[in-house]
């Protein structure tokens, strides 16, 4: 399943957690079908921590701006919002059909990926020192962007399926082969969350959405989501024995 985003006030939040924190490569990836390009200036899609300079992080969003609609990523090593890629091409995003979003980082190039193909990159990217303001209250957040207490938050309508952090950064190759879900190294692997429960409150504890990835990182809705926000998800089946 997926969960559906009104883009006013609907987000998930997945509690900062060591487990989550990216000391050296990763991808960050999911199943992404966006429902309005133009619905907000900037349509935040996900966050991991605040999205202001001097907090370590990375965001996603789409600019509803102008004549087209692009991809924006930004990557925040705690100095400065140095790492930043605007893709100014209209035609990469798929606006009303699924498409498979990855970030990854390996250290020297910030890339992102559709559909496993690249779009965009920056090669002068670093990882993320989550040490530099400490990492302890950096949450990850879905169908928004997070600009700070007090600070205007964007976000999507959209749908989300299948969101993963991985501690590595992945090849087209590893890329395609998670699209059809084919088996990767779980260890590497340190949030999964697939949106199946049906319901809110049906994930351990009580929360919302559960990560099955092992590490525990469950996360809970906020704003006007209900039962009704799962929704049928990308057109993808599990391989037996892959999950």
């Amino acid at each position: 399943m997926a969960l559906d985003f009104d883009g006013n006030d609907d987000k998930i939040t997945i509690p900062a957690d060591a487990s989550l924190q990216t000391a050296g490569a990763y991808t960050y990836c999911f199943w992404l079908y966006v429902n309005n390009a133009y619905h907000d200036d900037e349509n935040g899609i996900f966050s991991h921590a605040d999205s202001l300079a001097g907090y370590p992080g990375i965001t996603l969003s789409v600019n509803g701006t102008g004549s087209g609609h692009t991809y924006c990523i930004g990557s925040e090593d705690g100095a400065g919002w140095d790492n930043f890629i605007d893709i100014g091409n209209k035609t990469t995003i798929a606006v009303g059909a699924w498409i498979h979003v990855a970030i990854t980082n390996d250290g020297s190039s910030l890339k992102l990926r559709l559909n496993a193909s690249e779009v965009g990159t920056d090669n002068s990217s670093t990882y993320i020192d989550w040490d530099a303001v400490g990492w302890s209250d950096k949450n990850l957040y879905m169908g928004t962007r997070r600009a700070g207490e007090g600070l205007y938050d964007s976000y999507c309508d959209c749908k989300i399926h299948d969101f993963m952090l991985i501690h590595e950064a992945l090849s087209p190759d590893r890329i395609r082969e998670l699209m059809n879900r084919r088996a990767i190294s779980w260890s590497l692997v340190k949030g999964l969350w697939r949106f199946d429960e049906g319901a809110l409150n049906l994930a351990p504890g009580g929360k919302d959405v559960a990560d099955i990835s092992g590490n525990g990182n469950h996360g809970d809705e906020s704003g006007t989501m209900t039962n009704g926000d799962y929704v049928s998800g990308a057109p993808i089946e599990w391989n037996q024995g892959d999950q």
